[in-house]
């Protein structure tokens, strides 16, 4: 029993988990298994105890406490088919403080007749109902013990039934994680005081007022993690959704990626972002544009990604004051993710730079669609100049533009300070050797004057004779730093 003891203190981290420094992601989560994994081998050790006890149910005699820490690192359908071991098991499953409720995804339909898949979908459908049903009962069975620390539901087959949990039953929540393409309507009033942890993903979100979205968020007093994946706002917001949370650290919005869902009358949002989160360090936000963002307090923020999408209709060079706003409002970040449109439009008024803060802590900035250095307001200049410590660039997805263009926007009485005394990694992914790539490796290895490192990854369509080729062009290019690496993957 010593040796349980020493280790149940550790399961703990389980339940507290902390954002990580690399963009606001849990990872200890990943202990379970091998808790899992510990406990399963100290029962075995129990039972295998030699002398009288030997052949004796030692397990059964462990507190309840101790057996539904056990038992929650376990699948939810494992820990219930304990129920038919004795008496003694028959309602444990019902304390155990971890509920994970999936329901089968529908197969594909293609190789059906019309009127098979039909019958399936009929089937789908009353398979559904009777798990919904589930669902409601087995909540009722842990009504009287209200304590679930972590409830999951997965359940995608039908959009017409809703499903948010009641704040009754799960009075001392910790995560809670739900993802379903019904429709979910935010009660008017919940009260989790411990949640921490609240994932909602492909779900329609219904609220009918701005006081109530308001008083939603308010009431979750220690939250520390909200994302939603994939969802839509389906209520209508006259002025503003607000997000109030004191204790939040990382905030993922995504909208569904999938331009069927796009309205070309409705490129954007027509309401404000409000968002209050004085100890946010970690900030997402993939999905077309609200009218404006207000973010309070965001000293504390230390990574950002912000892609607005457009589905391939953005706006001009320089015209989007919106996403100009928003990356105002981030000048304290050490790390910027963006897309490549969305930096694209930024407004630079008569390339002065008098209207944008300094990002003094940005250290780290990655383009996670195509970009170019090719453009006629020298927008990415612009933005080098104003992050002097840059020290990693990184463009994840190849350029955009001008493929053939000579003139990437370099002077040499323009060069950034960050090249001059702070850039030492550039990563250059999906290379076609290109002729804008080609000028721009030859700007950074000129300028860059303590660069480390440049790696380059070739485009993945590349055959190896153009591989061979676009090798020969960058060997030639001179280097203002004799002792740059380059790698070529």
């Amino acid at each position: 029993m010593s040796i349980i003891l020493t280790n149940v203190s550790v399961t703990w981290q389980f339940w507290n988990r902390e954002p990580s420094s690399s963009g606001g992601k849990c990872i200890a989560g990943a202990i379970s298994l091998d808790l899992s994994k510990l406990f399963f081998e100290i029962m075995v050790l129990i039972n295998q105890d030699p002398g009288e006890s030997q052949g004796k149910d030692r397990i059964s005699e462990l507190p309840d406490s101790l057996i539904n820490l056990i038992l929650s690192f376990l699948p939810t359908k494992c820990v219930i088919s304990t129920s038919v071991l004795s008496k003694r098991w028959r309602y444990i499953w019902t304390s155990v403080p971890v509920l994970e409720l999936e329901f089968p995804r529908t197969p594909e339909l293609k190789e059906y007749t019309t009127r098979e898949a039909e019958r399936v979908r009929e089937l789908y459908s009353s398979q559904h109902q009777r798990f919904m049903n589930f669902v409601d009962n087995k909540l009722s069975l842990h009504h009287e013990t209200r304590d679930i620390k972590k409830f999951y539901l997965d359940c995608q087959c039908s959009p017409d039934i809703g499903f948010f949990p009641s704040s009754g039953t799960f009075a001392s929540l910790v995560t809670l994680e739900v993802d379903t393409l019904s429709p979910v309507y935010l009660p008017d009033a919940i009260n989790f005081p411990t949640l921490k942890i609240c994932w909602l993903r492909n779900a329609d979100l219904y609220m009918h007022s701005t006081d109530l979205t308001r008083q939603f968020f308010s009431n979750l007093p220690v939250l520390e993690e909200l994302e939603l994946t994939d969802c839509q706002w389906n209520w209508f917001i006259s002025e503003q959704l607000s997000i109030s949370a004191p204790a939040l650290k990382y905030l993922s919005i995504t909208g569904p990626n999938d331009d069927q869902c796009y309205n070309e009358d409705f490129p954007s949002y027509e309401f404000i972002f409000n968002i209050f989160a004085p100890n946010l360090q970690s900030l997402r936000y993939t999905d077309i544009p609200a009218d404006d963002y207000i973010l309070h307090r965001s000293e504390s923020l230390v990574d950002a990604e912000i892609d607005f999408k457009r589905f391939g209709v953005p706006l001009p060079q320089g015209e989007d004051l919106v996403a100009t706003e928003v990356l105002e409002k981030l000048s304290n970040v050490k790390l910027l993710k963006i897309s490549g449109e969305t930096f694209e439009a930024l407004a630079f008024l008569n390339h002065l730079l008098t209207n944008w803060p300094m990002f003094h802590n940005l250290v780290h900035l990655e383009f996670i669609s195509e970009v170019s250095f090719n453009n006629k307001n020298k927008t990415m200049l612009n933005f080098l100049r104003i992050s002097p410590n840059l020290e990693t660039i990184v463009i994840a997805s190849g350029f955009l533009g001008d493929l053939s263009s000579t003139d990437c926007g370099w002077t040499p009485g323009m060069v950034p300070q960050c090249m001059l005394l702070h850039l030492k990694l550039v990563k250059l992914l999906e290379f076609a050797g290109f002729l804008e790539e080609l000028n721009t490796v030859k700007s950074f290895l000129k300028n860059a004057r303590v660069l480390r490192r440049m790696i380059i990854k070739f485009f993945s369509n590349l055959s190896a004779v153009q591989q061979n080729k676009i090798m020969k062009q960058l060997i030639k290019i001179p280097r203002g730093r004799s002792n740059c690496i380059m790698e070529v993957l």
